[in-house]
Parts: structure tokens; C-alpha cells; sequence
């Protein structure tokens, strides 16, 4: 095992271990040419030995590399050295997906589709160029604190399994997620990749696996001989129609299974969209026919992430004909809604972490004062928005956005300039003035200033804009209950389906009363002293949008919160779905903080955000 701080390929320095397993070790890694965390997967270094397994590792983590999507973790290089082949990814802060259920058990029905969905999305992506995973299991399902869902370990899987070597202890816990083919050793298909998603929905909802087995062939052979399981038969609060999806992706048959990824990201959709309207979800027809993995992905935080997650999907075209075999022979019907806001969806996956991460996620800290230290500018143009501020942050400075510009030769939210120039001196804590790229589709943010708020959600969502984080302040001239002003600022470009945050006023600052003139008081007698008072740790807020009121003040006293105040058009219900929430998903938050809440009607569009 390499010693941290050693060099791999002469670019990337190991700096902290962050796990390892029977066939990897995964660390933390800087990459000294971009000047950016990574994480460099290494694997034994009997894979590097064998020269067959060398060129088929080039060759996936070539076509890995292919793959932007935003569910899948991104591979930026790949190696071999001494140590062993390596892999270079996006590091990703949050958790995988098998720890969430090891320490939390069973999910929410909703929560586990909206995880299953990102990771469908994330498949189908990767099956349109022509790349199985074969290796889907929890805990490559990475979820970052704001709740978006990446898969992890594309092209890693099918060259470990040509490998013609075999290493003890790494199977049994990938078994529990292979495909009856992958198990009799058949042809792998993009359905073998639906087959250990259903498996792995099973497992969200129910809170176990599917199969059991105390080795490698004994799982093999139960799912070879028996029907699949369906999750109500060990929850019984499991609905109807999901008990349908899974036994459809879990049929023996791969052409019996959803037709496509892409198929089985839809049913997920349209079972949403059915909880969200308050209507009987359609249920998927399916023919009636006779722990944990031990090697983690890599994961950066231990904060756990928010499970109201989003769907993160691309926009694209609707894949009719997969729907339809999905849906039994009819039409999208009832989710109108939910397709319309799955069409943003993708623009919102991109904007809400970068502006929940520039407000320090929707209440932390500020940016430090200027100092009189100077300190040099690190380069920051070609970088991501959340990768230059860490980066800036990291020499002592802080960044602001103040300009954008329309640029389809590089992804959005890129930096393209920066004032002071890379090299340059600058007080330490002073801000440094970026312009980001963005791509077509972008709209200015209105002016809601010195509107209420319901006004402001209502111009944000026309505006085809979502509602993001409120900060309440108290300001001598704006109103109470009015907007003082908004980030990204009135003006500013920004791609549709982009969260505004925003601030309320609460009027001007109470002047504190003149403190009584003391009068002679007799001997102070000493009094005891008082016992300390422990103050609760805060803890994560959860993501309590994209559900039904009623459903989200359940949840939110349930995680040890109180209901705030509510907001809604008029004649709202409880029935109605949460669209936006104060402190927003992932802040820090006492137990006993109320929890502000916003409720849309379910007829409208782009109410729900990831």
C-alpha cells in the first residue's frame, strides 16, 4: 500500500486514506496540475500485474471518461504504477447509499424512487453509449449532501470481471446485486444493470436485502430458482404500485424487465407524480412467471445527506414508446406535472448546489473581513464555480459572481475571467470578482424587491426560476415581510430553473430599552451556581419538498423539528406538494428550529426542485 503523500503518475498526491475494500483503496487525492481535490481509486497490485486486465482497464476507463451526466461520477484519468492501476474521479462530497441504509434502514417510498430514478437516468445515459455497469450496488450509489445521486465505478466492473485472476473475499457482496445471467455466466445487457437497480430499490424500501445467502453461489442460485420477492411481504406500508416496479425490473427474463433504463426512470416518475397529485399511481404490469459491499466509493463528507432528493434528469425527448410498454399500453395520463418539471430539472441539479454552496448552505458563515496580509491570487479561470471557490478560499479569499456570459465552447458555470489576475496580490479576506460561462437557455433574475414573499415565488416561478434558500434580516427602510434583495442579483443571468435566494426583512432593528438607574441594594448574598445548560448539537436539515404538507410536518417533527410558518396560494390543503423550505436542505439547524414551509399547487409548472 502506497504511503500518503506518495506521487501517482507523477500528477496526483495521495492525502488521505478514505476507505478500502477486498479489490480497491480509495483516497482523497490532489491533482497538482488543475490544483483540485480528486479521488484516486487504486487497485491491487496483482491487477497491474496482469497485462491482459491493464489494456481492458485503458479501454473501460477510456469509455468511462465519455460519460458527462449528472448521476454519474466523473473519470478524469487513469493509470498504472507499481501500486497498481489506478483510476482519477470527481470526489464526491457526501455518502454512498450503503452506509445511508446501514445506519438509517429503510427509506420513505418517495425518497427511494427519487434515488432510483437519478440512478436509472445516470444507466440510461451510459447504455446510449453503449456502456454497462454491471456492478450497480449501493455502495456505488453516491447521494451528496444536497441530495443529488451520482454512480459511481463505470468501467471499473467489466475489467475486473474478464480479469483472469481471482482474489479472495470480493465476491460475495457484489452477488447480492448480480443478474441471474450475469450469475450463469450468460451475455451482459443493459438489462442486467435494471435487474440490480430493482435489487437495490428493494433494498431502500425495505431496509434488507432481496436475497439471502451466506456465500457467493448460494445467492447465486436462490434468484435462479425462486420468484422475486416484493417489498410489501416485509413492509406493508409499501404501495401498490411500487411493489409493481420492482417485480418487474427483478424478472428472470431480461426482455420481461423494462424495455430501457430509461423505461424504468419513468415508471419512477409517474409513481411520483401520482403521491404528489394525490391519485393511485399507475401500476406497472409485470407477467406472473414460475450486508453491505465491503469496498466503499469514495466519499468526501460524513454529514449525511438530505433523502428528498431530485431527479437530476437531462432534458431530452420523451421516450414514448418505453413509457408506454412501462405504463401497460396508455399515455403519460395524470403526470403532466411532474413531466413538465422534469424538464428543468437537470438546469436546477446544476444551479441549486452551486448557489446553496455560495450562501454557505442556505445560513453558515460569511466570508472573512479584508485584512491588511496580502496574498496571492490563485488561477481560477477553466475552473468550476464551486471549484474556484475552494480554491480562493483556500488562499484566504473570497469570491463573488458579477458577471456571466453566454459561452457554448465551455460547460456552465465555468470561470472565464477573474479580477485581480492569477498571480497578483490581494488583502487577505477580500473578494475576488469572477465572470462565469453559461450556457443557452438563461434568463435575468426579476426584481422582487419590496415585494412579499408570496409575490416573489410567484414572479420567480413565471420567470421560469425556482425559489431558493430565505434569510430573514432586519433593515431600518425595506418593509417587514418584503424582499430586501436576492442572489444571484436583480439582473444577472442565470440558467431557467436556477434557485433565487432571498432575503425578508424584518423591519427596522428593536432599540433596546434604557437599562433602569440601579438602586442601593443590601449585601449581595451569594447565590449558588447555576447548573450548566448542554445546548443540542445542530445537525443537518433533511429535504422535506416534493411531498405532501401533511407528509412533510410529519417528517420534519419526526427528524426533531417544529413546523413553521406556512405559505401557499390561496385555498391551499395538506394534500398539496412543499415546493420550497427555510432553512433550506443541508443547513445546520438546533433540534426544535422551526421549519418554514412553502406549498404550490400541484396544477402548476416547476413547483417541485431537486
Amino acid at each position: 500500500m502506497p504511503e500518503l503523500g506518495e506521487l501517482l503518475g507523477d500528477r496526483y498526491r495521495l492525502l488521505e486514506l478514505l476507505g478500502e475494500g477486498g479489490m480497491a483503496t480509495i483516497y482523497r487525492g490532489r491533482d497538482l496540475k488543475l490544483e483540485r481535490d480528486v479521488a484516486v481509486k487504486l487497485l491491487r497490485p496483482e491487477y497491474g500485474r496482469d497485462a491482459g486486465f491493464v489494456a481492458r482497464f485503458r479501454q473501460e476507463a477510456q469509455a468511462a471518461a465519455s460519460l458527462a451526466h449528472p448521476n454519474v461520477v466523473a473519470v478524469f484519468d487513469y493509470g498504472t504504477e507499481e501500486a497498481g492501476p489506478y483510476i482519477v474521479m470527481e470526489l464526491v462530497e457526501g455518502q454512498d447509499l450503503g452506509r445511508i441504509l446501514r445506519d438509517r434502514g429503510a427509506l420513505p417510498a418517495a425518497a427511494s424512487a427519487r434515488i432510483a430514478m437519478q440512478v436509472a437516468d445516470g444507466l440510461a445515459a451510459a447504455h446510449a453509449q453503449g456502456i454497462v455497469h454491471r456492478d450497480i450496488k449501493p455502495s456505488n450509489v453516491l447521494i451528496t449532501v444536497s441530495g443529488q445521486v451520482k454512480v459511481a465505478d463505470f468501467g471499473i466492473a467489466r475489467a475486473l470481471s474478464e480479469a483472469q485472476l481471482t482474489l479472495p473475499g470480493q465476491t460475495l457482496g457484489s452477488a447480492r446485486y448480480l443478474s441471474p445471467e450475469q450469475a450463469r455466466g450468460e451475455n451482459v445487457t443493459p438489462a442486467a444493470d435494471i435487474y440490480s437497480l430493482g435489487l437495490v430499490l428493494f433494498e431502500m424500501l425495505t431496509g434488507r436485502a432481496a436475497w439471502g445467502g451466506d456465500t457467493a453461489a448460494a445467492v447465486a442460485m436462490v434468484r435462479l430458482t425462486e420468484e422475486p420477492p416484493v417489498p410489501s411481504s416485509h413492509r406493508s406500508d409499501v404501495p401498490p404500485a411500487m411493489d409493481a416496479i420492482v417485480r418487474k425490473a427483478l424478472q428472470r427474463d431480461p426482455t420481461q424487465r423494462f424495455g430501457s433504463a430509461g423505461a424504468f426512470s419513468d415508471a419512477l416518475g409517474r409513481f411520483l407524480s401520482g403521491l404528489h397529485a394525490g391519485v393511485a399511481a399507475p401500476v406497472v404490469s409485470a407477467p406472473v412467471s414460475a450486508g453491505a459491499d465491503p469496498s466503499p466509493t469514495v466519499v468526501g463528507a460524513a454529514a449525511p445527506p438530505s433523502l428528498g432528493v431530485g431527479s437530476g434528469r437531462p432534458p431530452q425527448a420523451r421516450r414514448d414508446a418505453a413509457a408506454d410498454e412501462a405504463n401497460g399500453g396508455r399515455g403519460p395520463g395524470a403526470w403532466a406535472w411532474a413531466a413538465a418539471l422534469l424538464g428543468v430539472a437537470v438546469l436546477v441539479a446544476a444551479g441549486a448546489l452551486i448557489y446553496l454552496f455560495l450562501n454557505a448552505g442556505g445560513g453558515g458563515g460569511a466570508t472573512p473581513k479584508p485584512s491588511g496580509k496580502l496574498v496571492e491570487v490563485p488561477a481560477v479561470i477553466d475552473l468550476s464555480v464551486l471549484e474556484a471557490r475552494a480554491a480562493l478560499e483556500g488562499a484566504g479569499l473570497g469570491m463573488v459572481i458579477t458577471d456571466s456570459v453566454v459561452d457554448e465552447t465551455r460547460p456552465s458555470n465555468t470561470v472565464v475571467a477573474q479580477d485581480p489576475a492569477a498571480g497578483e496580490s490581494a488583502p487577505a479576506g477580500s473578494d475576488v470578482k469572477v465572470t462565469i460561462a453559461i450556457g443557452p437557455g438563461t434568463v435575468p433574475v426579476p426584481d422582487v424587491r419590496r415585494r412579499t414573499e408570496a409575490e416573489a415565488v410567484t414572479i420567480f416561478v413565471t420567470a421560469k426560476l425556482l425559489p431558493g434558500a430565505k434569510t430573514e434580516a432586519f433593515d431600518p427602510i425595506v418593509p417587514d415581510g418584503q424582499v430586501i434583495s436576492t442572489s444571484p442579483q436583480t439582473g444577472f443571468l442565470v440558467a431557467e430553473g436556477t434557485p433565487i435566494d432571498y432575503v425578508i426583512s424584518k423591519g427596522p432593528e428593536p432599540t433596546p430599552s434604557p437599562s433602569p438607574t440601579p438602586s442601593p441594594s443590601p449585601t449581595p448574598v451569594p447565590t449558588p451556581a447555576p447548573t450548566p445548560v448542554v445546548t443540542p448539537a445542530p445537525f443537518p436539515v433533511y429535504d422535506y419538498r416534493c411531498v405532501p404538507l401533511a407528509a412533510a410536518e410529519e417528517a420534519l417533527q419526526a427528524d426533531g423539528f417544529t413546523v413553521g410558518t406556512i405559505t401557499g396560494p390561496p385555498g391551499f390543503d395538506t394534500t398539496w406538494p412543499v415546493g420550497g423550505q427555510s432553512p433550506a436542505p443541508g443547513a445546520m439547524a438546533a433540534p426544535g428550529t422551526p421549519i418554514d414551509l412553502t406549498v404550490y399547487d400541484p396544477a402548476s409548472l416547476a413547483t417541485c426542485p431537486p
